[in-house]
């Protein structure tokens, strides 16, 4: 009787196979179909291995939860910082306009928080045309052809590269 693939049902071939239970493996393909599942495998009486392909989509699905994961912790890390150094600012400024404008000059009215609110949704409206780009997009996925002046860089005039461009004084240092 060959044996077949739990997950995709193909027939196993020579050492093309994976054993599911493994208790000694780095990562277990176990642990990582029942991720996926949603439920837990367990040795029932069915195929106890993997095919070659269906391991590595298993074992591809556990290194992009790692690598999210380190993103959010960086992201979060990050974020935290930002925060406080925004703090930091609001505080500096609103002591050196009391300062030289006095207590009662920082009293009057009430904060413009729903201006302020208005303000960062304009700006988070274009959140929508950022996006991370990827090694193919990188290497010339471009929808415009753009060619090398004679001097080896772009063109200062190309179309395409003008609508991306930012002017340097719309760059914040963060």
């Amino acid at each position: 009787m060959r044996e077949s693939c739990r997950i995709c049902g193909r027939e196993l071939c020579g050492t093309q196979r994976r054993w599911l239970f493994h208790p000694a493996a780095k990562v277990s393909l176990q642990v990582l179909l029942s991720h996926v599942l949603g439920q837990e495998v367990s040795r029932d009486g069915r195929a106890e291995f993997a095919c070659s392909k269906c391991a590595f989509m298993l074992e591809r699905i556990y290194r992009y939860d790692t690598v999210v994961a380190r993103i959010e912790a960086l992201s979060l890390e990050r974020l935290h910082k930002l925060l406080l150094e925004k703090e930091r600012l609001k505080a500096c400024l609103a002591s050196l306009y009391r300062k030289h404008n006095g207590e009662e000059a920082a009293a009057r009215g009430s904060p413009p928080e729903a201006s302020y609110a208005a303000l960062l949704q304009e700006d988070f409206a274009y959140s929508g045309f950022e996006y991370w780009v990827g090694p193919e997009e990188r290497d010339g996925g471009d929808a415009h052809a753009c060619h090398p002046a004679e001097g080896g860089g772009r063109p200062r005039r190309c179309r395409g590269c003008a609508a991306l461009r930012v002017a340097d004084a719309d760059y914040e240092a963060i």
